[in-house]
C-alpha cells in the first residue's frame, strides 16, 4: 500500500499534467470584438485613440485600420459617426493585436 501511495499515485498525477501541456501551447489567442459609431478621435503626446460606445481604444504603430473592403486607411480618415467594428486579440505571449474596421 505505502507502494501505491508513494509511487504510483504520483506518476498518474504526472502523466495526467503532462498531457495537457501540448493544449496549453497551442492555445488560441482570446478575441474581443467591439462594434459601434466612432464617437471621438482624439491624440495625445505619445498616442492617438478613437472612443466607440464611450470605450477608448488605444492605436498603436501595430495597429490594422482598413475600410470594408480592406483598404488600408490611416488616422487622417477616420471621422466621427463613421460606423466601425475593433478587434482585439490577445495572443498567448501577452500582446495585443488590434484591427480597426471602418464602414464608410
Amino acid at each position: 500500500m505505502r507502494f501505491i501511495k508513494a509511487f504510483v499515485i504520483p506518476l498518474v498525477i504526472l502523466l495526467v499534467m503532462l498531457s495537457f501541456i501540448p493544449k496549453l501551447s497551442q492555445a488560441q489567442g482570446k478575441r474581443v470584438v467591439l462594434s459601434g459609431v466612432i464617437d471621438q478621435l482624439g491624440e495625445t503626446k505619445n498616442s492617438k485613440y478613437i472612443s466607440i460606445n464611450e470605450r477608448r481604444i488605444v492605436l498603436t504603430r501595430n495597429t490594422t485600420v482598413v475600410d470594408q473592403s480592406g483598404k488600408p486607411l490611416t488616422f487622417k480618415d477616420l471621422r466621427p459617426r463613421l460606423k466601425a467594428t475593433v478587434q482585439l486579440i490577445r495572443r498567448p505571449d501577452g500582446s495585443v493585436e488590434r484591427r480597426v474596421i471602418v464602414n464608410r
